[in-house]
């Protein structure tokens, strides 16, 4: 067996960002995305004496930064939930 050298911290993180962006960046991934952003809370106002509710919305605050989305203009968000709305309900509907 080949001796392949270990990948660092740095190297790991950047193979996961990468595949968590070919994951969602499908029709299906991107319904997913926004299905779960929408159930983590990400689009309300959150109670500040609930920190259930608090660590949802900074897991899903976590999930964009992986993505490379969470930015100072958010335009990759509004896209996302543009496209559910245009496309997942549409694909929802036709499967009933």
């Amino acid at each position: 067996m080949k001796n392949v050298p270990e990948k660092t911290h740095e190297e790991l993180e950047k193979e996961v960002k990468e595949i968590y962006r070919r994951v969602f960046s499908s029709t299906e991934g991107m319904m997913v995305l926004s299905h779960m952003l929408a159930n983590l809370g990400i689009f309300n106002e959150v109670a500040p004496d609930d920190p259930e509710e608090i660590a949802r919305q900074n897991y899903a605050r976590e999930l964009l930064r992986t993505l490379g989305m969470l930015s100072s203009d958010a335009e990759d968000i509004r896209q996302l939930i543009t496209n559910w709305f245009k496309i997942g309900r549409k694909e929802i509907n036709s499967n009933k």
